[in-house]
């Protein structure tokens, strides 16, 4: 099921998975942490090609402000899609603004 689209600002927890299909990017997920607990960000096809072939992909600590759609899937898992690389900004931990 998916809901309206929402930000959230935090520390990414854990270093970015990414999923491959035949040696291509076609997924990228990492968890975020603010005040109000964690939720997992993903990203797919294009959009994850784009993340994990920048310059420098996001890694675990870096700050992130992001938005996308709420996704609950039928085990009620909660993930945040992010559908576009505008759709999200990450500063390095060594970088902070």
């Amino acid at each position: 099921m998916n809901f309206a689209q929402v930000k959230i600002a935090g520390t990414i927890d854990k270093d970015p998975y990414t999923g491959e299909n035949n040696g291509t990017v076609d997924y990228i997920s990492f968890p975020v942490r603010d005040e109000s607990g964690q939720l997992l960000v993903t990203a797919h096809d294009g959009v994850s090609k784009s993340i994990a072939s920048s310059d420098r992909p996001p890694r675990k600590g870096d700050r992130i402000e992001a938005s996308g759609s709420l996704n609950v899937s039928a085990n009620g898992k909660i993930k945040l899609r992010v559908q576009s690389v505008n759709q999200m900004k990450y500063f390095p931990e060594d970088n902070k603004p």
